[in-house]
């Protein structure tokens, strides 16, 4: 995984550095098919369901697969072999990523992912990934299909609003690249252009948690869904 960090509101007194990971996934190709084959179905069945919404996250979006976000687990179709071998993947470029940032966690690592599917003119609006109860965390996203070339991710400064500016990095999506941030990190996308495609993402947040508090964090963030990540036996120190 590559990290960099950037620097927003450099015109301003105060200023912003937030760091981005980023990854490929090699075999995104063939795990992509299976990622929109399982997100469609997925779909038709939450249109049958008579669950109730658990709302956007402040995405605003009208897709039902994220207004559902936290009531399934993409993870939980690892029965499937290509979906085991991308967690397994997702999961060495987590521990990565915090090791580089933390340097030191004694907590383990627990992982929720959700899919979005937004269609013509859809988007994402500005929002972060809140923290539950104080659990420290971290955001991150997977593009799976693009529709067009103008789709981005947008990150943002938490300063954007104090000073009601424009200040962002673009991130352009491209269908097999990982990205994680800070779960505090304001980011929203470009809207689909593309009349007739999807833009399909896969969401996921990663909280860091004691074991003993397991059950207290899925009751007050209403999660089931959660997966415990063991961390991989290999060392990633000099991956890039």
């Amino acid at each position: 995984m590559k990290i960099e960090e950037f620097i927003l509101d450099k015109e301003h007194f105060i200023s912003y550095k937030f760091p981005i990971g980023t990854a490929f996934y090699d075999e995104h190709n063939s795990l992509n098919k299976i990622l929109v084959k399982i997100i469609d179905e997925l779909e038709e069945k939450l249109k049958k369901s008579k669950l109730k919404k658990s709302g956007s996250g402040g995405t605003n979006t009208k897709s039902i697969l994220t207004n559902h976000f936290n009531q399934y687990n993409i993870f939980d179709y690892e029965f499937i072999p290509e979906i085991k071998l991308f967690k397994t993947w997702v999961t060495k470029q987590i521990f990565h990523f915090i090791g580089q940032i933390l340097k030191h966690n004694d907590k383990s690592v627990y992982i929720s992912c959700w899919a979005n599917k937004l269609g013509h003119l859809d988007c994402l609006d500005k929002h972060i990934h809140t923290p539950i109860n104080g659990y420290m965390g971290f955001s991150s996203h997977y593009d799976v299909a693009v529709p067009d070339e103008y789709c981005y991710t947008k990150y943002e400064s938490p300063l954007s609003e104090l000073y009601r500016d424009e200040n962002v990095f673009l991130g352009k999506n491209k269908p097999g690249r990982f990205t994680m941030i800070s779960n505090k990190q304001p980011h929203s996308t470009t809207p689909v252009r593309h009349p007739n495609k999807y833009r399909y993402t896969l969401g996921m947040e990663i909280f860091l948690c004691p074991d003993k508090d397991r059950d207290i964090f899925c009751e007050l963030s209403n999660r089931n869904h959660v997966q415990r990540l063991d961390r991989p036996k290999d060392n990633l120190n000099n991956e890039r």
